[in-house]
């Protein structure tokens, strides 16, 4: 769990691509070696090591542990939020950010900090793990005095565990946050990303953020 909130380790690049092939098709997906190729590409897994084997050997490619994790987080954000292959890879970009304090005293800054945050989830789920906090969202939607709709959202980060681990003292001073329509930034892409992951959640999908 460490290496999802601390700052990022340097990676051990063990796995061939048969090796993230195979992993990949435990959790669900069935991809060629050019796919991986093309995602790494799109900066969608991490960049593998490469290195010619010699005359006649061919070339040896090692990608690092966390690639089928990082692949499934990908695939399943771009479904899940209906989003473009360049939108996810900022938003991984943010996810892998270096000052992890720094990223989760941000997240409800921006919609794609917030969609980072869900990447993590999905990244920690292929790796049999959970993030130490949950999400804890609100969607409210009011009829004001002069008839016209007035909606918000309200946001909180909650600890999984009942003592907050120290690496998320700072949430013990943490206040939810409200977005409101009219005065939030991007208010109506906030609004958007939150019935997808509703409805996904409805129907059976992944509820782990």
């Amino acid at each position: 769990m460490k290496d999802l909130i601390e700052k990022v380790k340097k990676p051990e690049y063990k796995l061939t691509p048969q090796d993230v092939i195979d992993q990949l098709s435990r959790l669900g997906f069935s991809v060629k070696p050019k796919t991986l190729q093309r995602r790494y590409q799109d900066e969608l897994i991490p960049r593998p090591f490469i290195k010619g084997g010699g005359r006649g050997k061919g070339t040896i490619v090692l990608y690092p542990d966390d690639t089928p994790a990082e692949f499934y987080a990908s695939e399943h954000l771009k479904d899940k939020l209906g989003i473009n292959l360049k939108e996810v890879a900022e938003i991984r970009q943010i996810a892998l950010q270096g000052d992890k304090n720094a990223f989760w005293l941000n997240v409800f800054e921006s919609p794609k900090n917030f969609a980072a945050l869900v990447w993590l989830a999905f990244k920690a789920k292929a790796m049999g793990q959970r993030l130490p906090v949950i999400v804890i969202w609100q969607r409210e939607r009011k009829s004001s005095l002069g008839g016209t709709d007035e909606r918000t959202i309200k946001l909180e980060l909650a600890p999984l565990a009942e003592s907050i681990p120290d690496k998320f003292s700072f949430m013990e001073a943490y206040n939810p946050v409200t977005l409101t329509e009219g005065e939030t930034p991007n208010f109506d892409e906030w609004w958007k990303m939150l019935v997808k992951l509703e409805t996904n959640i409805a129907q059976g999908g992944d509820s782990s953020v």
